[in-house]
């Protein structure tokens, strides 16, 4: 994740996303906004993914996710499962 000069969280372009990634991407953001529809507010894509330069097999996908509220110990406990999940997944993609 990068600022602008004005401070600001700069966002890709989306054909800067590859298509190799741009699946993952999507499955990711689908399952954590059906899993938690009240709790995210957002999520940001960085790293070389999101600058377009991200190699198969060897870049990993570097996401931030941002709450609405401070998330209980049970919606953590959850939030870890999903992830861990989702991080499984994308290994047979």
């Amino acid at each position: 994740m990068a600022v602008d000069h004005n401070d600001f969280i700069s966002q890709p372009r989306r054909a800067e996303i590859q298509p190799e990634f741009s699946h993952i991407i999507e499955c990711v953001v689908t399952n954590l906004t059906r899993c938690f529809p009240k709790l995210i507010h957002s999520l940001y894509v960085y790293g070389s993914v999101a600058e377009g330069r991200a190699e198969v097999g060897k870049s990993d996908l570097d996401m931030t996710v941002i709450f609405k509220y401070e998330p209980d110990q049970t919606i953590k406990e959850q939030f870890a499962t999903v992830s861990l999940f989702l991080k499984k997944q994308s290994r047979y993609q």
